[in-house]
């Protein structure tokens, strides 16, 4: 696929939320969009994909250390889905914002915590039909356990979409389309907020 990240010229600082049920490609078109040191990483308590890496992808961490971060109010927010811990690290945020505008990857709770932490962000949400995201899922490895805790929580994320600003559907024939809507929201955004 053709390189379609935005050039510095084309951005500002800015946090992207991206939002949407387990599968519906929420990575996937955030790593064509932006750059990979434009994402937030959160931390997860969860085991790493095949080919994900710690503080590249995500920082890695077992449930006890998770849970010792919030205590020590180590996180913006944080939020446990389908029995996992995920969670955005302050220092994170603080470093990557004053360098660049960025991108994040929330559930439900994290988009609501957002818009309150940070109104002016701009959030999209990823639709997709159930039986493809569950083929997704099934794509990138997830465990059939996985799958069924993940697709319990799909009505409750996909209600998330009422509180984006954007909301895209996503079917395999329009990803190109998509790609190109995504990029021209982005600078219409830019232009709005020069």
């Amino acid at each position: 696929m053709r390189n379609t990240f935005l050039t510095p010229e084309e951005m500002w600082h800015q946090i992207f939320v991206f939002g949407g049920v387990s599968g519906s490609g929420k990575n996937f078109f955030s790593n064509l969009l932006f750059r990979p040191e434009q994402k937030l990483r959160t931390a997860t308590s969860r085991v790493p994909r095949n080919g994900e890496k710690h503080k590249v992808d995500y920082f890695f961490k077992t449930e006890q250390a998770f849970k010792k971060g919030i205590e020590c109010n180590e996180f913006v927010e944080w939020d446990k889905f389908a029995g996992v811990y995920y969670g955005l690290p302050k220092e994170e945020l603080s470093q990557k914002l004053e360098e660049d505008h960025v991108y994040i990857i929330l559930t439900a709770n994290g988009i609501r915590r957002y818009k309150e932490l940070f109104p002016k962000n701009i959030s999209i949400f990823l639709d997709i039909d159930i039986n493809t995201a569950i083929q997704n899922m099934k794509h990138r490895g997830d465990t059939l356990e996985q799958i069924e805790r993940r697709v319990q929580k799909y009505e409750e994320e996909s209600a998330s979409k009422d509180l984006c600003d954007y909301v895209i559907l996503n079917e395999k024939e329009k990803t190109e389309e998509n790609i190109l809507l995504l990029k021209e929201i982005i600078l219409k955004e830019k232009k709005m907020h020069d």
